[in-house]
């Protein structure tokens, strides 16, 4: 059957989903999709915020009967997949696929570690022995994040610096193991960016300890997020304090004496830290001092449950203080200090892993080029455009018609954008995005509005859950990129989204900076080729927040004339082509006036 008859018939899609809509963009993807699909072709698509593109690729798959592993980045759409598309997908065909999630190993019970560092404490531990007790006999064993607190999650869970696999003695019983086993025995595997990262990393190494086995699709939803995520498991990172929990973990096996002289060292460590985020070189020789104090305590012992993790821990090292091209940070915070090795180059290594993990993948998001090119989207992953089906498909939403556009004139930093927002806050009836560069910004529009407009609900990101959907109407949340990528707001009454600024990154960064340099020494413009697109795709998913159903219209607000002042400004403003910019703020206001349905008349 032709796939687009799945969302255009009546005894299909309209049957079985109440108040659906067919919409050309949903049909055309999905039919490219199911094309790319059975010929066994890479594919990439830019499916526009409310395309419906989840339906647009589980449809085919399941039509196809193809073996599939989902992956995305937010747990929020992970479980819009499980609970409301699949079930739905699956009523198109008279039976249901076997479906199962898959997450990060420090998601399930650990019996070895519990058992070692648990169990025999209990008078210290009384709720998580009782809270044991109670789900002991369960198949596979979650940690219920919320009940307990971080060092007991600790205790009770592995990394993979501690997990010894097939050689533990509890490998029968292990939690995450026969998760693993029931997700490769399904359909469809629903599972994250990180894990299957973690994984395609491995494999392009060695095929020893491969989480997910061979599937004939892997589907990257939210796949902006990869040139970001996978170079971080291409290369290699390690919280310096694993060897302190190894130790303190197994002090019956130490001389106090030990033990205060790798407490000492590392506290020695911690305080020589200036920066949040340095340059490895910058510490260099504070971390070798360390390195060699817990190495000379730990390398003599010959017990499993130190000799294994040791010598894990010792590997990951390896590449981090080698000379492989790539950048060396480190990272502290609260007690730890990260040292990591990223690649500047990954793509070679993603491709061939992802050899060992399927056929051919599918690469969708509603933000994947700059201008029209998925140039560098492609490029950042080892593709080349010639080798892969791309498809690009138009907006959604009436942009032209109930969209408008403000940006005023000569601002481009902070100066004199206190005045707009609390005049755009005061005259607004639904709610308002605020989209920062940086936390210290949230922060201080945060007091601006805390001060100027007490009556006003204030959510800032990290300290609110956009999915409670009692959020009312009304209120003025301020955030950074969590909030610009994927958060949905339709719920919050949305009529305003402003852009602090244009949303280029920090040159100054560690990694960014080297990034570039690698791009520079490679011929091209570190500007044009890598800060620009990356800057488009941010600044796309920022406007993306504001429309997610038809009837929806609102306001874009960017504070950065840059936009119409630089050449590369087009690049920004082709995202919004044919909206109409109103060019003043009194026009604005009285847009938003019309958005409040105060005066539908003046639509």
């Amino acid at each position: 059957m032709n796939i687009k008859n799945y969302f255009e018939d009546e005894d299909f899609l309209p049957s079985v989903l109440s108040g659906y809509r067919p919409r050309k963009q949903q049909a055309e993807i999905a039919e490219f999709i199911h094309k790319s699909m059975s010929g066994h072709v890479p594919a990439v698509v830019e499916a526009p915020t409310g395309s419906g593109k989840t339906l647009s690729y589980l449809i085919p798959a399941l039509e196809l009967e193809r073996k599939v592993i989902i992956s995305t980045k937010t747990k929020q759409l992970m479980l819009q997949i499980l609970n409301k598309d699949i079930p739905i997908a699956s009523k198109l065909f008279g039976h249901s696929p076997t479906v199962y999630y898959l997450k990060g190993r420090r998601n399930y019970f650990c019996h070895e570690r519990f058992f070692r560092l648990v169990y025999p404490n209990s008078s210290f531990y009384p709720d998580a022995v009782k809270w044991f007790e109670g789900i002991a006999e369960n198949y596979v064993i979650e940690i219920p994040f919320g009940m307990f607190g971080g060092e007991v999650i600790e205790k009770m869970t592995a990394d993979s610096y501690q997990c010894s696999g097939s050689g533990c003695q509890f490998f029968a019983h292990c939690s995450f193991y026969r998760a693993k086993e029931a997700a490769n025995a399904s359909d469809v595997i629903v599972t994250n960016h990180h894990l299957i990262a973690s994984d395609i990393a491995m494999k392009s190494k060695s095929e020893f300890g491969a989480v997910f086995d061979f599937a004939e699709h892997v589907i990257f939803d939210e796949a902006h997020a990869l040139p970001d995520i996978y170079p971080q498991f291409a290369g290699s990172d390690i919280n310096l304090r694993s060897f302190m929990s190894l130790i303190r973990e197994n002090k019956a096996h130490f001389s106090p004496k030990d033990v205060e002289t790798a407490t000492g060292a590392y506290n020695t460590l911690l305080a020589g830290v200036r920066e949040s985020r340095m340059l490895l070189e910058q510490m260099k020789g504070d971390v070798d001092r360390y390195v060699e104090t817990v190495f000379r305590i730990i390398e003599d012992k010959t017990e499993k449950e130190i000799k294994d993790p040791f010598t894990k821990l010792k590997a990951a090292l390896v590449p981090i203080r080698g000379d492989e091209e790539g950048v060396r940070l480190c990272e502290a915070g609260a007690g730890s200090f990260t040292v990591k090795f990223i690649p500047l180059i990954a793509g070679d290594n993603f491709r061939e892993g992802l050899k060992g993990t399927c056929i051919s993948p599918l690469f969708i998001s509603a933000t994947l080029t700059a201008g029209d090119s998925f140039g560098y989207f492609l490029s950042e992953l080892g593709y080349d455009a010639s080798e892969v089906n791309a498809l690009k498909t138009g907006a959604v939403f009436d942009y032209e018609t109930r969209g408008r556009i403000y940006v005023p004139k000569g601002l481009w930093n902070d100066k004199n954008a206190d005045g707009i927002y609390t005049s755009l806050a005061s005259r607004l009836e639904g709610s308002m995005l605020v989209i920062c560069n940086s936390t210290r910004r949230m922060e201080e529009l945060a007091a601006l509005f805390e001060n100027t407009m007490p009556h006003k609900k204030i959510f800032m990101q990290g300290n609110v859950d956009i999915s409670d959907r009692e959020l009312e109407t009304g209120g003025i949340f301020i955030g950074c990129n969590i909030f610009r990528e994927g958060v949905d707001f339709a719920h919050t009454g949305l009529k305003c989204v402003v852009l602090d600024k244009l949303p280029f990154e920090y040159p100054d960064d560690a990694f960014l900076k080297q990034k570039s340099e690698k791009v520079k020494n490679n011929g091209g413009n570190p500007f044009m080729d890598f800060f620009l697109p990356r800057a488009v795709i941010y600044f796309k998913q920022a406007v993306g927040r504001l429309f997610r159903h038809e009837d929806d219209m609102g306001l874009w607000v960017v504070l950065d004339d840059r936009l119409l002042t630089k050449n590369y400004g087009k690049s920004f403003m082709d995202v919004l082509k044919n909206v109409h910019r109103v060019r003043t703020l009194s026009e604005a206001l009285s847009f938003l006036e019309v958005c409040d349905g105060k005066d539908q008349a003046g639509l």
